[in-house]
């Protein structure tokens, strides 16, 4: 009779356990849709220059330096697969400028279509936009 309890509690312990479930989520592959797509960013404002901050088709940030003059745009191709995940579009931009309070705007396109746009008003305020391109 102690051997059949020992077994029934066992038994019932790994009855509710399931080893094979996955716990991590979905696969990171099924929530990318692959290929290329065009990237643009624009910086517009009153400011007369700006330092501006960017991820590029390498999926690197780069920052130009302050004496970036306005308008600035960049248009890019990036082709994402599915082992590298969605890519991370991201733009910002920092004016200043002594002589006057301005403002900035960033926008962040895909294939044409407006996906984040930010603002910002002041010396040194900083506007900024993301995007996650060829998420599903």
């Amino acid at each position: 009779m102690k051997k059949t309890a020992s077994f029934l509690l066992i038994a019932l312990l790994f009855a509710g356990c399931d080893s094979y479930r996955d716990v991590a989520g979905p696969d990171p592959a099924d929530l990318v849709k692959a290929g290329s797509y065009k990237v643009s960013y624009e910086v517009t404002g009153t400011y007369a220059s700006c330092e501006i901050q960017y991820v590029n088709a390498s999926r690197k940030l780069v920052t130009l330096s302050q004496a970036v003059e306005l308008p600035w745009e960049l248009t890019m191709n990036v082709f994402i697969d599915p082992s590298s995940g969605p890519f991370e579009a991201r733009i910002s931009a920092t004016c200043a400028d002594s002589t006057k309070l301005g403002k900035s705007t960033v926008t962040l396109l895909v294939d044409n279509d407006l996906k984040a746009r930010g603002t910002a008003t002041g010396f040194g305020a900083t506007a900024q936009a993301d995007h996650q391109v060829g998420r599903r």
